[in-house]
């Protein structure tokens, strides 16, 4: 009966062992019941190509440890019988083989190639036209029905006139300052009972910037329960003008319409023209 599996055992748990079949094959194996195949695969694998050096023997024994992964095939093949078991060792042989000449040296020292990581953010979920007129850039969702009248640009969702962006261009005065501009556009709000119902609520006013402009923004709330309607404003003051623009939309929408104000922020940029 061969000791093979023996010896591969002892090579995985045994270093002193790896080192002696490295140094010196034939001292080693001295005590293994081994066929001339068996023999001379450990020999070819295990023997101290390169001269027998140190490193050579630490490179050999680490790839014996692919041994304890293959040994458990020639025990499953085992329980077919003398057929099974040759078929197993054959297997085992040839894994064997291919595990060891692929561990080259030289493929440590590959490098790695990595992917470049894109710094730029990601585009809307959502197509978008772009608007560029009345000294302003920005995209704006495309598809959504355009009107407009003296100051002001609407872009309405087809599918629920209550769910717009409205973008605005308004002569202001030399003291004018975008927090001033949108705490005044609140007031008319809480006050416009057409454009705005009981009961208004600020949630936040707050200093910001845009397109390297100092600028505001303002989020708010209109009536209540299921009427309720939720708005976001931003503008910026600059040359004279006030440029803004607000998102609104039914409050049970206002989380899923966000990221169409998002991207309106992230876009707006102001023109020559």
């Amino acid at each position: 009966m061969s000791d093979f599996d023996t010896a591969l055992e002892r090579l995985l748990t045994d270093p002193g062992f790896a080192a002696a079949l490295a140094a010196d094959p034939t001292a080693a194996l001295a005590g293994y019941q081994l066929t001339a195949e068996e023999q001379e695969l450990l020999r070819t694998q295990m023997g101290g190509a390169g001269g027998g050096s140190t490193a050579a023997v630490e490179t050999r024994a680490n790839q014996s440890s692919a041994f304890g992964l293959l040994s458990p095939l020639t025990g499953m093949m085992g329980g077919f019988g003398d057929i099974g078991a040759a078929a197993g060792a054959t297997l085992l042989i040839l894994l064997l083989s291919v595990t060891l000449f692929s561990g080259d040296d030289d493929a440590s020292q590959t490098p790695s190639i990595v992917a470049p990581v894109s710094t730029e953010p990601p585009g809307p979920s959502f197509e978008t036209q772009t608007y560029v007129e009345r000294g302003i850039s920005v995209e704006v969702p495309d598809g959504w029905a355009r009107t407009e009248a003296g100051v002001w640009v609407d872009y309405t969702d087809p599918e629920e006139s209550g769910r717009r962006v409205r973008l605005l261009v308004e002569n202001a005065g030399s003291s004018t300052q975008p927090l001033s501009f949108l705490r005044a556009a609140g007031d008319r709000l809480s006050k416009n009972r057409g454009s705005c119902d009981e009961p208004y609520q600020e949630i936040r006013l707050d200093e910001s910037k845009i397109a390297d402009q100092p600028s505001a923004e303002l989020e708010y709330t209109c009536g209540e329960g299921q009427e309720q309607r939720h708005g976001i404003w931003h503008a910026v003051v600059a040359n004279g003008k006030a440029y803004s623009f607000f998102l609104t939309t039914p409050d049970a929408r206002f989380e899923e319409s966000k990221p169409i104000f998002d991207e309106m922020v992230r876009t707006f940029s102001l023109t020559s023209s």
